[in-house]
């Protein structure tokens, strides 16, 4: 499985429309389309542009729903997530996004 531009570009504009729209959020939420994201992260040699796209899309889509730690922890984002952000630690922005999600892991503890 590869991560194509056009996958990487639905991602993009599903996470730009998540930040626009709270209520289209909570759509894209109930598709379960969380799951897409984490996939993404799951693929083995993907680069950091695919882990940064699928980590800005978790962490939009997710962050105005107050239960979405539930899926996520469902998906298995939280492990998912570290595994990805280790692949490329020196990068600030996937070390950036990557705390988003964590924290929106951690939504019931927090």
């Amino acid at each position: 499985m590869v991560a194509q531009q056009l996958h990487l570009g639905a991602l993009r504009a599903l996470s730009h429309i998540a930040r626009l729209n709270e209520g289209q959020a909570h759509r894209i939420m109930s598709w379960k389309a969380l799951g897409l994201g984490v996939d993404v992260l799951r693929i083995g040699g993907v680069d950091e542009e695919a882990i940064l796209a699928a980590l800005r899309f978790l962490a939009e889509v997710a962050a105005p729903c107050p239960f979405s730690y539930r899926q996520l922890t469902a998906c298995g984002a939280a492990e998912a997530t570290e595994r990805a952000a280790g692949r490329y630690p020196r990068s600030k922005a996937v070390r950036s996004e990557a705390a988003r999600v964590l924290g929106l892991c951690q939504g019931a503890s927090a």
